[in-house]
């Protein structure tokens, strides 16, 4: 059985909207809300997708931190030359 309150969790640790969520894995919002609540079960194909899309926001993120990281230290380095 899926813990609804999983999916949940990491939807909104992300900032991903059910509707965002659903749009990543190709479902409706309504099929996010029920796996939420447990009303519905994903389909292994979609659970697949679920870890999929997470790891892909992750590595997005740490991307993300990685060029903010790069182009703050450039801007330090031009400030203390």
């Amino acid at each position: 059985m899926i813990n609804g309150n999983v999916i949940k969790r990491e939807r909104c640790k992300r900032g991903l909207s059910q509707e965002q969520l659903g749009e990543m894995i190709h479902v409706s919002k309504v099929s996010i809300c029920g796996y939420e609540k447990g009303t519905k079960t994903p389909t292994l194909e979609n659970l697949l997708k679920l870890e999929t899309t997470a790891e892909k926001h992750i590595l997005n993120s740490l991307k993300m931190c990685l060029t903010n990281c790069k182009s703050n230290f450039l801007k330090l380095k031009l400030i203390n030359n």
